[in-house]
């Protein structure tokens, strides 16, 4: 017993010093706490989960509004731990000891990420995903949920552009969240996306199409399926277009060819048409496009068979 209690002491220790912190320094505890924890067995571990909880209700308490408070109540992941997980063992809903004091009863509601065994989320809880370390694919997973919630971002590709920083900040603000607290990369921006649901963003306004529309710099992707005059080919360019009254544009086009081309065209309603000269070699490509509903955005495709997207820097 007294063996025991001296494993114990310096992590009851380490729990009430943590009280006298911040969020952060709380939740460093309480993760340290727990995987103390996970290598003990039956009451033992169980009560060391108990003072895991017991800080995280200290966080949320004192800190409500901050981003690990936010986690906790989502059931999410701080670090390694699982609160859901956490809060099933605590609640009998996951491994757990057969008999437990009566004292200790019922307490929160997750789960620990380390048990090996299968662990039962509460009634009515989704688990929420752990998020892609690699960064491109983290990016498309939050266009996707973002894309969910009615936050536009146009379509997943995992590269965050215009559409994404929009849907993003759109998002935030309908939660009355703050930037700061929650970047695009953060964990609490993940966890508070994944535990939204329904309509958070209302549907994005179309965006006139005027002859102000087509001039400034824009970057394109071409690609050339295989019954094209180029099959199988990608270009990438940049096209850099002024107004020259009504609803014509002009300007000059370099591409990932290393070819350089001058540009004319028109714009009606959302449909451009225009046509590109590379001169007395390579002749001219004309195109036909459509206006995205942003403005920013024109899909469409050229008479050599290639598909093209190209976008307003």
């Amino acid at each position: 017993m007294l063996r025991f209690f001296l494993f114990l002491f310096p992590l009851f220790l380490g729990a009430q010093v943590a009280f006298s912190q911040d969020a952060r320094a709380l939740t460093e505890s309480a993760i340290n706490l727990n995987r103390d924890g996970s290598s003990l067995e039956g009451q033992e571990r169980y009560g060391v989960f108990v003072d895991v909880r017991r800080i995280l209700d200290r966080i949320v308490v004192e800190h409500p509004d901050s981003p690990e408070a936010m986690t906790i109540r989502a059931g999410g992941f701080l670090g390694d731990l699982s609160v859901a997980a956490l809060d099933a063992q605590l609640s009998g809903q996951a491994t757990a000891p057969k008999a437990l004091p009566d004292e200790m009863g019922r307490v929160g509601d997750s789960a620990l990420l380390y048990d090996s065994a299968p662990l039962a989320l509460p009634p009515g809880t989704a688990a929420i995903p752990p998020a892609p370390r690699d960064p491109k694919s983290r990016t498309r997973a939050i266009q996707e949920a973002l894309n969910s919630v009615g936050c536009e971002t146009g379509q997943p590709d995992g590269v965050s552009g215009r559409k994404t920083t929009r849907g993003y900040k759109a998002f935030l603000k309908n939660k009355g969240l703050e930037e700061r607290d929650y970047g695009f990369e953060s964990d609490a921006f993940w966890q508070v996306l994944h535990s939204s649901k329904g309509v958070i963003c209302e549907a994005m306004p179309v965006v006139p199409v005027t002859p102000q529309t087509m001039p400034g710099t824009w970057t394109y992707v071409a690609n050339c399926g295989r019954n094209s005059k180029m099959p199988g080919q990608s270009v990438t360019g940049v096209v850099s277009l002024e107004h020259t009254g009504g609803s014509g544009f002009r300007g000059n086009l370099r591409n990932s060819q290393g070819l350089r081309a001058s540009v004319v065209g028109t714009v009606k309603g959302r449909q451009v048409s225009l046509v590109t000269n590379f001169g007395f070699l390579f002749g001219k490509v004309s195109s036909v496009g459509t206006v995205a509903d942003d403005a920013y955005v024109v899909h469409g495709r050229d008479s050599n068979g290639c598909r093209f997207t190209a976008t307003k820097r």
